[in-house]
């Protein structure tokens, strides 16, 4: 349940998330934003807009009226004319009457006129908003129109493109369209160019895979799009990014899908879709390593003789874990004991010219230069990881009580890491009732964290959002300013400085 009045800075989170918060709190009342001294509004009754306002030429009743083809230029002025002599009027009724317009040309240039009005505010870089629970505008008869499809139509429209990319990299990396929000996709306003990024999202995609599998499309359609859904919570995060790092594999993965993933005819040497074509095993080894939890069974690597090896069946189907641990001796020379006789190049011996290799996993255990630490992801660093990022959808859907429990069993797997104590202090500060109280507490452990970390950003831009919130502004400005020296296009950042250093001036 929504509190009557909300309060904040459009640049608190991603403006279309705020907006899907009233549309899930199903509220009603009156959203009012102040940017550069000019007011916009949007009214909501249950989740949807049933009325806007922007002080633009261009959102202006009779400019949208004649760009929708519905009057000529020559009525323009005579509907500013009438609609300035009676402000008391609806004045979607002054343009019917003037140019005779029927009820469904009347109905439809009400929901452009509120919808365009709506989006609009997402052309805001800067600027105080607040929500209260009454509704101000004077005429809801035209009906709701979705926050979903005023959410799409702003952030394609109006959002720049560094905003609009600062705002995804936020919301996720990897994406998969959620089963429960198919029957809800009609309701954003989508179109036929629309169906191959849906398509795509249903098998989960990221943005520039998209970009590049669909060149045909407009790359802001596909942010836009992507952007929305997430915000509505249509699609969900999979945690993409983790694949990149030289991690350890916590589950082997099972024979069917190796063989689905790769041919029969050649060995498995790569974590890579398409397999390696075979070639004579010399001495240098695969440059693709694919590390397993579970130790495999040991082969030695000495040479044994062409006559005395098995024939290998062709029946075989499940992958073999073959290791390349040293045994008993690993020196150079028992590796080159290979190239005696090449077991699987050209012209070999004709009793192996039949053999068919089944796909094969092989493991190494890699030995580090002396002096060189190398980098190990563990289960418990995994594990914390999946708490820090359902941790972060759950504060993009404003349910405040699974983010603490999420960041704080992030924390209690890793304690030292600075992001996760830093998000786990702005998540109890968001969630408390009374800020003033827990305020000494969050400064304590953002401090704790840049201990942990000296040019930990996420605690700066954390730390500048509380004493902003607590009206410390040039206490804010500071910590902000200290994020744009560790990372000098951080959007957001760069937004609440320049709105701090007007008020402070």
């Amino acid at each position: 349940m929504l509190p009557p009045v909300i309060r904040g800075s459009v640049t608190d989170r991603p403006w279309g998330a705020t907006l899907a918060r009233l549309m899930t709190a199903r509220s009603t009342g009156e959203l009012v934003v102040i940017a550069d001294g000019k007011r916009y509004a949007i009214a909501l009754n249950h989740g949807g807009v049933v009325g806007a306002y922007a002080p633009g030429a261009a959102d202006s009743v009779g400019r949208i009226a004649l760009t929708s083809h519905l009057v000529s230029s020559t009525q323009v002025a005579e509907i500013t004319r009438r609609i300035a002599a009676q402000p008391e009027r609806d004045e979607i009724e002054v343009i019917a009457e003037t140019a005779r317009l029927s009820q469904a040309q009347a109905d439809a240039l009400r929901r452009r006129v509120i919808g365009q009005r709506a989006a609009r505010t997402f052309a805001l870089e800067q600027g105080a908003f607040a929500f209260d629970d009454k509704v101000l505008t004077k005429d809801l008869r035209g009906g709701a129109i979705d926050t979903r499809s005023v959410i799409y139509l702003g952030a394609r429209m109006h959002v720049s493109e560094p905003r609009l990319a600062n705002e995804l990299r936020g919301l996720g990396h990897r994406f998969v369209l959620l089963l429960d929000a198919l029957d809800d996709l009609p309701r954003f306003g989508f179109n036929d160019a629309e169906k191959p990024v849906l398509e795509a999202l249903r098998r989960g995609t990221t943005v520039a895979e998209l970009e590049l599998t669909h060149r045909e499309l407009d790359p802001r359609m596909i942010s836009a799009c992507v952007y929305t859904l997430a915000c509505c919570g249509a699609i969900g995060d999979t945690g993409g990014p983790r694949i990149e790092e030289p991690v350890v594999a916590r589950v082997q993965t099972p024979a069917k899908l190796v063989n689905m993933r790769a041919s029969t005819e050649h060995p498995v040497v790569s974590r890579t879709m398409t397999p390696p074509p075979v070639v004579a095993r010399t001495t240098t080894p695969p440059p693709v390593v694919s590390r397993t939890m579970t130790p495999p069974p040991v082969v030695s690597r000495t040479a044994t003789p062409i006559s005395e090896r098995p024939r290998v069946s062709t029946e075989q189907s499940a992958p073999i874990a073959i290791s390349r641990t040293m045994t008993p001796t690993p020196t150079p020379a028992v590796a080159r004991t290979q190239t005696a006789s090449p077991p699987f190049a050209q012209g070999s011996s004709p009793a192996l010219k039949s053999v068919t290799i089944p796909p094969v996993a092989i493991a190494r255990t890699v030995t580090p230069p002396a002096g060189v630490v190398e980098p190990r992801t563990t289960t418990k660093d995994l594990d914390a990881r999946d708490a820090f990022q359902r941790g972060e959808m759950a504060m993009r859907r404003e349910q405040l009580g699974e983010a603490i429990q999420a960041f704080g069993r992030a924390v209690e797997l890793m304690p030292e890491h600075p992001d996760y104590i830093s998000t786990l202090a702005w998540a109890k500060f968001c969630a408390a009732q009374d800020k003033g109280s827990i305020a000494e507490e969050t400064r304590a452990a953002f401090k704790k964290a840049m201990r942990h970390d000296a040019d930990s950003v996420t605690a700066r831009m954390c730390f500048g959002r509380v004493e902003r919130m607590l009206g410390r502004d040039r206490e804010a400005l500071d910590y902000f300013r200290q994020v744009l020296e560790l990372q000098p296009r951080h959007t957001a950042a760069a937004s609440e400085a320049r709105v701090l250093e007007a008020r402070v001036k």
